[in-house]
């Protein structure tokens, strides 16, 4: 005789699927699609995005990345970190001269990644990265919570769009990481091999070697460590020497320049660093109360990670404390916060959910529209709101709700 009780994958699938699809979630994720195809359509129109009235490329954060991979098929890779010549390549991905500069502070790994897109021209050398990083970060996302349905409140986020209009690379870090937890416990070298292809921006990775080490996961250290060596390896046989040694010239510089003087505007530097930076002007003390604040971070981290707590919360907090730890970050980075929440979601489905739970879950999804009226503080307020939701689900601030899961209304 069969059973007639559904499995619990079919339980699960339910849950999903009612909790996008019940009432007003559903409607407001169409409605901001909508939203964002009728914008995209005038500002096309308009000359202000893809081209300009000219006809000519508008050009974006993107135009850093397709001008360097451009010099380093050119034979020249270290020149990426020459300012004046890759100023020029810049202005010839466009055709045309335009007004400041998108500098190129990455690591020669890094170069590996968009060398090939430099084989095409600008516009769908942007198209096809757009496209791939986004699918890595879908896929990363599915593997953390298995349901296709998610692709619409993935694309709905303001995050993502933010993202994919100045082709940043926040796609491509926020699938690194979703990647790295979503594998962590299942296939642990292959989560290595993503955790080590993230150190072409290291800020990101911080926190990792610390989680992992209290946490014990030796095999997905050494896999990163080996990762990262054989990439810096490679980029070094593939480029040169040379353009390791340009950019280990050009840090100096970049760091002073760029990050520390605040001429990438500090209004769009998420982070407590930059909020006391902007309030006191005092390079120290911003160091000291970010530090204090980045200390917060790790021992909540080492509680967790030292303790039988449910994977889900562990790998949201060491996603979102990656993001909240590092003082370098960017608007276009806070699309990382898409993977702490995914794991939240599926934590809640499976345990059921408490209140207050989604709209706090929904703050991460805002900062690139609340980022005027907040500033630098708008990311590290996202931050705080998801580390609420994480105490919560573990009883570590507000007692958990007894009883079997809920199905959201």
């Amino acid at each position: 005789m069969d059973d007639p009780t559904p499995s619990r994958k079919t339980d699960f699938r339910e849950a999903v699927r009612h909790w996008l699809t019940s009432g007003r979630p559903a409607d407001g994720i169409i409605g901001i699609l909508l939203a964002y195809v009728v914008v995209a359509a005038g500002a096309y129109l308009l000359g202000l995005a893809i081209v300009d009235p000219l006809g000519r490329p508008v050009e974006v954060d993107f135009v850093n990345y397709w001008a360097a991979g451009r010099l380093a098929l050119d034979g020249h890779a270290a020149t990426a970190y020459d300012w004046t010549t890759h100023k020029a390549m810049e202005d010839l991905a466009v055709g045309h001269h335009f007004d400041g500069y998108y500098s190129w502070l990455y690591p020669p790994m890094f170069l590996l990644m968009v060398t090939p897109l430099a084989l095409v021209g600008y516009l769908p050398a942007w198209l096809i990265w757009v496209v791939l990083t986004g699918g890595l970060l879908y896929w990363s996302l599915y593997r953390i919570l298995p349901y296709p349905p998610l692709f619409p409140l993935l694309l709905a986020a303001p995050t993502v769009v933010t993202c994919a209009v100045e082709g940043q690379n926040g796609l491509l870090s926020a699938g690194l990481i979703g990647a790295t937890l979503a594998f962590l416990e299942r296939r642990p070298a292959l989560a290595g091999m993503f955790l080590g292809l993230l150190t072409y921006k290291p800020q990101f990775g911080l926190l990792f070697p610390l989680a992992l080490l209290v946490g014990q996961r030796w095999t997905v250290l050494v896999s990163a460590t080996i990762t990262a060596l054989l990439v810096a390896g490679l980029s070094a046989l593939v480029f040169g020497i040379d353009t390791w040694v340009a950019f280990i010239h050009s840090t100096s510089t970049s760091v002073n320049d760029i990050l520390r003087a605040g001429l990438a505007g500090w209004s769009k530097t998420q982070s407590v660093y930059a909020f006391m930076r902007q309030l006191t002007d005092n390079d120290g003390l911003a160091w000291i109360v970010h530090g204090g604040w980045a200390l917060l971070w790790v021992v909540v981290l080492v509680r967790f990670w030292t303790r039988p707590t449910a994977y889900d919360t562990k790998a949201a907090l060491l996603a979102t404390a990656a993001v909240a730890a590092t003082p370098y970050l960017y608007l276009y980075d806070t699309v990382i916060l898409l993977v702490p929440v995914t794991f939240l979601v599926k934590n809640a489905l499976e345990r059921g959910w408490q209140p207050y739970d989604k709209p706090l879950l929904a703050l991460s999804f805002v900062p690139p529209l609340v980022f005027l009226a907040f500033g630098s503080l708008a990311t590290p307020l996202a931050c705080l709101a998801l580390l609420l939701v994480i105490l919560r689900r573990e009883g570590l601030a507000v007692p958990a709700r007894s009883g079997p899961p809920i199905l959201p209304v």
